[in-house]
């Protein structure tokens, strides 16, 4: 709330030379690190007040929003009474709720991150842990609460590890064209670019990396979604000389 003081020196190189404001951090269901603006602290209690906080700045500032991720992926975002929750339906349906009330209140938002992370190697999605992926149908479930609570919104699914095929890619791959068959509204689909620079000093690995990638993006093309990057490094560390 201080933004106009603490942050004075930030926001006009935000406002000058942004055009777009991903909300992330502010839709943590929990905040583990200021618990006070955790969004979704009980199960019939929604915060919005940091919230509305960070999407009347982007408004009042001309700036386009996204948000991501609606269905939260960390473990240590996801409140402790939705992780007491054992049972499937009534887990579901808290996601479904949550969905369905966020874009619902907040209709200047253009695009939504419904879900991502899937299949994370370095810590376990909440969600794929308790509904799985042997049964998607709860995926389309969330991306259709989104549709029908905003059907003007763009929604997308975002990962990594995916831009230069392998098994990862290939398992989600499956999973985005069946839900597209199924007549779910996804568009886009986000490849969040974390970049090895050591893959790419080899000219002649370079040129087949980006052949690769080149084919990712073409094939999810083939089937009407969009490619984004949300996110982009490179990381340099193994780099030597110029």
């Amino acid at each position: 709330q201080s933004w106009s003081s603490e942050y004075k020196n930030v926001t006009p190189i935000m406002v000058e030379h942004g055009n777009n404001y991903v909300v992330g951090y502010d839709l943590r269901w929990w905040n583990p690190d200021y618990k006070e603006n955790s969004l979704r602290p009980d199960k019939d209690v929604f915060n919005f007040k940091q919230l509305d906080l960070v999407m009347n700045f982007a408004q009042t500032n001309k700036l386009t929003i996204e948000g991501q991720t609606l269905l939260d992926v960390l473990p240590n975002t996801i409140p402790p009474w939705l992780r007491g929750i054992q049972d499937k339906t009534e887990i579901l349906n808290q996601g479904l709720a949550h969905i369905s009330t966020l874009v619902s209140r907040y209709p200047q938002v253009g695009k939504w991150c419904v879900a991502s992370e899937l299949e994370n190697q370095y810590t376990q999605n909440f969600w794929t842990q308790k509904l799985g992926l042997e049964n998607i149908s709860w995926l389309k479930q969330s991306f259709d609460a989104a549709h029908k609570a905003n059907s003007n919104a763009k929604l997308f699914y975002s990962d990594f590890d995916i831009e230069y095929g392998g098994g990862k890619a290939d398992r989600l791959f499956k999973i985005i064209k069946e839900l597209k068959e199924a007549g779910t509204p996804i568009h886009e689909i986000a490849f969040q670019m974390h970049v090895e620079g050591r893959d790419f000093v080899d000219p002649s690995a370079r040129l087949q990396k980006i052949q690769v990638l080149k084919a990712q993006i073409e094939r999810y093309r083939e089937i009407g979604i969009n490619v984004i990057v949300p996110e982009m490094d490179l990381n340099m560390a193994g780099i030597t000389g110029d």
